[in-house]
């Protein structure tokens, strides 16, 4: 069970192999409004531990088949933030390190010298279970948060990128592009210079031969066919 799986669970389990004390802390438990289940043997409970969530686990160290601590350890294993307090008519130092040791957070003493103290101390196991639990459903939000965030900036900086590419090589290619129109346009101002130049030229021939006293019609009419072809030559030339 992660911190992520839905919200921390209210229902307690109950483990002992007498019938009487499970009877009891469960009449006790609903009076605090609390859902209770119970297994008389380790195996049963550890299978209830498989199909459902508890918050809370009241587990005898004294099991026939499946030792009490051992269903603790697995209890931890199955759903780590499971508050488990292990009950014993034997209290001792040694045991009671053991059980803390393997997962346990508290114990109790049979038989039960006052009912109302058994369930404040599992309300407040499940409390300090249930802020654990937040806890870390917090922080692992806030990673989840900070893994998406991350790459929601990468996303946006590769963008970035590949745009400030694209702008650079538009950019060459405008001034690519402007720097092949400025040499068309000198070589086309060249061009049209010089059709300038020989149509002056054409002209000025044309103009003295039409100023000849002793130019013949033949002449002039040659004359004037010769400016007419220079002329449409030049248009031909200027309209390329």
């Amino acid at each position: 069970m992660t911190p992520t799986a839905g919200n921390f669970p209210t229902q307690v389990l109950v483990v002992d192999d007498e019938q009487s004390v499970i009877d009891l802390l469960t009449v006790v438990l609903k009076k605090a409004k609390l859902s209770v289940r119970s297994a008389t043997s380790g195996e049963d409970a550890l299978k209830l531990l498989e199909a459902e969530r508890f918050g809370c686990m009241l587990c005898d160290k004294n099991l026939p088949g499946r030792h009490g601590l051992d269903v603790i350890r697995e209890a931890k294993r199955l759903q780590p933030y499971c508050a488990c307090l292990v009950m014993t008519g034997y209290p001792t130092a040694e045991s009671v390190l053991e059980a803390l040791r393997l997962g346990a957070t508290d114990y109790l003493e049979k038989p039960f010298p006052e009912l109302g103290l058994v369930v404040q101390r599992v309300q407040s196991a499940m409390e300090h279970a249930r802020t654990a639990f937040e806890r870390e459903a917090l922080v692992r939000t806030l990673r989840e948060m900070r893994t998406r965030l991350k790459k929601t900036e990468e996303a946006v900086f590769q963008r970035q990128t590949e745009l400030d590419v694209f702008v650079q090589v538009l950019e060459l290619r405008v001034e690519e592009a402007t720097g092949a129109l400025n040499v068309k346009t000198a070589q086309l101002q060249a061009e049209l210079d010089a059709l300038r130049e020989q149509l002056k030229a054409h002209a000025t021939r044309a103009a003295l031969s039409a100023q000849r006293p002793n130019l013949t019609l033949e002449e002039a009419r040659e004359a004037l066919e010769n400016l007419e072809r220079s002329l449409s030559e030049t248009v031909d030339a200027l309209a390329r």
